[in-house]
């Protein structure tokens, strides 16, 4: 039986058919996800500078090459994470579909009470363990901004069209909240 294939027992009568093996990019996706997962414990356990690739190779239970064949250095990594944790920040953002019964201005509200819930998972601690880090990390400190810029922008947007969709015109006062 080819490599990656997995018998399969058709109805208990003996006969099996092979599963279809994972595809490169699935793989690969699962890869980083355990990278991701182990470098977000790694922070939050250890901190940025206790933080190694071996560590977070280690803790994912891959190699280290086959670690550094997704993520070349531990910025690239550490960069992945930050992306990750803003996923998870919009994941759960991600409100649902407004109807007319609804109280709108309390849903609004509640968006805030949900930033801060999020602000306390492991991804955004981890998160914040890398912002603190790239005040002694050059290479780090130099990729953050533009990385943060971009974040920002589309939570910003995010917001303000939420806003407009429960009738809230006053964008100045949807960008003093949404900066806090």
């Amino acid at each position: 039986m080819p490599q990656g294939w997995e018998a399969t027992d058709m109805g208990g009568k003996g006969d099996t058919v092979p599963e279809a093996r994972r595809s490169q990019a699935e793989r690969t996706a699962s890869m980083r996800a355990r990278l991701i997962d182990a470098a977000v414990d790694c922070l939050n356990r250890l901190g940025y500078s206790a933080t190694t690739l071996s560590t977070i190779a280690e803790a994912a239970g891959v190699s280290r090459g086959g670690m550094l064949h997704q993520f070349p250095s531990k910025v690239d990594l550490m960069l992945a994470v930050v992306a990750y944790a803003s996923g998870a920040d919009e994941r759960s953002h991600q409100p649902p579909a407004l109807n007319d019964d609804d109280d709108k201005l309390a849903y609004f509200m509640s968006r805030t009470e949900t930033t801060w819930t999020v602000l306390i998972q492991e991804p955004a601690m981890a998160k914040l363990e890398i912002m603190m880090a790239a005040r002694s990390d050059k290479v780090l400190a130099a990729k953050l901004p533009d990385m943060f810029n971009s974040i920002e922008q589309n939570r910003r947007l995010r917001m303000w069209e939420l806003a407009q969709e429960i009738g809230i015109e006053d964008r100045d006062a949807i960008e003093a909240m949404v900066g806090l």
